[in-house]
């Protein structure tokens, strides 16, 4: 039997899960003790990730220690419809190493072509340095955020701030690099 935040699950299948107790504090809408709220107030997040675990640490971390409302998807072909169904306020996407990572840069493209998607901010986690050196330029311009693996709570977290804040300042690139290192690449010469 499933304990903690996978205990709330009420379903994981080919697609998304939905999720008892949103609120994190057992359901009631208190907030637990000693959480501090959104930055930005809670916003619905998507995570599109293949991997029942991860989705369950990306939900505990964005539920429980940041207090956002989350919905996990894992990757289908149908996904485009239903991000646009579910209106996220944020998406972040979870690359694996492998064919399987281009899926998820296939997906960033739709979501920035798509006129209902391409205003929704986004965070991509990935091992793939010298991919997202080689497609800087692209990243910067749509002001998505990148998380390189293997990264910490700390890191993620200041990607989802960071990627909430977007529409409100102008888009650049950050990339929250292992090891505590942040990187920022300045729009236009410099």
């Amino acid at each position: 039997m499933l304990q903690g935040p996978a205990a709330r699950h009420v379903h994981f299948r080919r697609g998304m899960t939905k999720h008892n107790g949103s609120d994190g504090a057992g359901g009631d809408g208190r907030e637990a003790a000693g959480r501090a709220r959104p930055a930005h107030g809670r916003k619905r997040i998507l995570v599109v990730n293949d991997t029942k675990e991860i989705l369950e640490l990306f939900r505990d971390v964005l539920e429980t220690e940041m207090g956002h409302d989350v919905t996990v998807m894992s990757y289908a072909p149908d996904e485009l419809s239903r991000i646009v169904e579910h209106q996220p306020d944020l998406i972040i996407v979870d690359f694996m190493l492998g064919e399987r990572q281009a899926i998820g840069w296939q997906l960033l493209q739709k979501l920035r072509m798509h006129p209902e998607t391409a205003h929704i901010p986004a965070v991509a986690c990935t091992a793939a340095v010298d991919l997202v050196r080689e497609s800087e330029a692209y990243l910067l311009e749509q002001g998505i955020e990148v998380v390189l693996k293997p990264f910490t709570i700390q890191q993620l977290e200041n990607a989802v701030d960071n990627a909430l804040r977007l529409p409100e300042q102008s888009m650049g690139l950050r990339l929250q690099e292992p090891g505590g290192a942040k990187e920022e690449a300045a729009a236009g010469p410099g």
